[in-house]
């Protein structure tokens, strides 16, 4: 009942007016009400008047967070720092936006700051892990891991961190007894004791014990599944909707539209397709440089959303748009593109979320391949499956939902296939691994470079990772992980059946 609490509150501003506190709640009424820029505007107006409180400054940088708009939450940080420069909250939000948009070492910077002034902080020592870690110092971050294991017992998130950079054998069991024994007792509150779960389902699924750590994996994803929000019909309608407006007579119609640059490559697929590892082979060829997991396109179309007169008019709004707008926007996305991986004749990006983008992208450049990683479905899903991932990617904790949204994906990407012929390169993971060569030639082929020995030595040249794949793609290319999906076959009924 927003609007009656929104009254409440208004009522009780009229009384301490200025509360901090109470212009929060009210922003938030109108934020779940779908009046997001009218919260934005009410924080930005209170600011204004007082930018005194950091509360305020704080739930505006969540607010835009929550709206996928990363880069504008820290631009709000930084203003925030400005006059509160010391204030621990604000420097934690803003080390962990600049850590989600691969800022590296100026996060590293502002966790070691925090930890300097007070070093019993679990979670801003977990996430300097996760910074080290991206930067390819991974003993350091094992050490970071393993001292929290140690001083913070109850506090989830290493222990998981913890089993993606390690290899679990015979020598491990005392490790994972004290995992099961720490989930054996009563005192791991859920939100931690997700992160165990999943980690011992790495251990175990190490060691072969694959009926051990299914059970642990299902637990962690029951656990996961009840925090987020997710619904698989109104992602369907979302997905029927881009098919009805990006048709052929759109692309005919603006067919001169955008920006004749080739140097964008769009690289898109389910998460845990292999698009990580296709990024650094691709990107150890020297004239190509990785611009990494871009947020650019999303926040183009949130910006088409705001500018039309109706909130939800994405991607109808495209129906009626002018030229100008798209070349406007192709210059954005190729600013942010060039500023994150330097000039290159070809520059990567690589937002696997991005195959629902495809349409947008063809318009802002014609003449950019698409490569398109594809992957067994039944080993995509299980990948997905036994990973935590970020807000936002919500359809994969539950196997029935996983099935259905990579069914919805492969029927979007068949949709692109029709309406864009020529322009997708299917990229197969299982050829990626078992003939790199002869897979790789005809994508430098279509992106218009020779072939380069460096792309199979990928390994030997990752400097940085920021994804779900950071120990992985610093292996040589090996094919562990083909057919991972029949060690748990038996347990995959709902998803097996959701994918026929």
């Amino acid at each position: 009942r927003y609007d009656e609490a929104e009254n409440c509150f208004r009522l009780a501003l009229q009384r301490a007016p200025g509360d901090p506190g109470l212009i929060v709640y009210i922003a938030r009424m109108m934020d779940a009400r779908g009046e997001s820029e009218r919260a934005e505007q009410t924080l930005r107006d209170a600011l204004a008047s007082d930018p005194g409180q950091p509360d305020l400054w704080l739930a505006l940088g969540q607010m835009l967070q929550a709206y996928r708009r990363i880069e504008d939450a820290g631009t709000v940080y930084r203003d925030a720092l400005l006059h509160h420069p010391e204030h621990p909250e604000l420097l934690f939000r803003l080390a962990n936006n600049l850590y989600e948009q691969q800022f590296l070492e100026e996060a590293e910077g502002l966790y070691r700051c925090l930890l300097e002034t007070d070093p019993d902080q679990p979670e801003v020592l977990n996430n300097l892990g996760m910074v080290v870690a991206s930067l390819a110092r991974r003993a350091e971050a094992e050490s970071i891991f393993r001292q929290l294991v140690e001083t913070a017992p109850w506090f989830g998130h290493p222990y998981l961190n913890l089993a993606l950079s390690h290899r679990f054998g015979p020598s491990d069991a005392p490790q994972i007894a004290s995992m099961a024994k720490l989930l054996r007792g009563s005192r791991l509150a859920d939100e931690d004791a997700l992160y165990v779960h999943y980690a011992l389902g790495k251990a175990l699924d190490d060691r072969g014990e694959h009926k051990e750590a299914f059970a642990h994996y299902r637990k962690a994803n029951q656990l996961r599944r009840q925090q987020v929000s997710f619904d698989i019909e109104t992602i369907g309608e979302g997905f029927e909707r881009l098919k009805q407006v990006f048709s052929p007579a759109l692309f005919e119609r603006l067919s001169s539209s955008g920006n004749a640059s080739r140097e964008p490559v769009l690289i898109v697929g389910m998460p845990r397709s292999g698009t990580t590892l296709l990024e650094q082979v691709l990107s150890a060829h020297p004239q190509i440089r990785p611009a990494g997991e871009l947020r650019k396109l999303s926040e183009l179309v949130l910006r088409l959303e705001q500018s039309a007169a109706d909130p939800a008019a994405f991607p109808e709004c495209l129906n009626g748009i002018d030229p100008s707008q798209l070349e406007a926007m192709a210059s954005a996305y190729l600013a942010e593109l060039t500023g994150r991986a330097g000039a290159a004749q070809r520059m990567t990006d690589k937002m696997p979320m991005n195959f629902m983008n495809v349409g947008l992208m063809a318009l802002l450049f014609p003449d950019v391949p698409f490569l398109h990683c594809v992957r067994d479905a039944l080993d995509t899903c299980v990948s997905n499956y036994f990973q935590h991932f970020p807000p936002g990617l919500d359809y994969a904790y539950d196997l029935e939902e996983l099935g259905r949204y990579y069914a919805l994906y492969q029927d979007m990407m068949a949709h692109w296939r029709q309406v864009l012929p020529g322009r997708l390169l299917d990229v197969q993971y299982e050829a990626l691994v078992n003939e790199p060569r002869a897979t790789l030639e005809p994508v430098l082929t279509r992106l218009g470079l020779p072939w380069d020995d460096a792309c199979l030595a990928h390994h030997e040249s990752v400097e940085r990772v920021q994804t779900l794949s950071l120990w992985q793609v610093r292996q040589p290319l090996n094919t562990e992980s083909v057919e991972r999906w029949r060690h748990y076959e038996n347990y995959l009924g709902p998803l097996i059946e959701a994918l026929h």
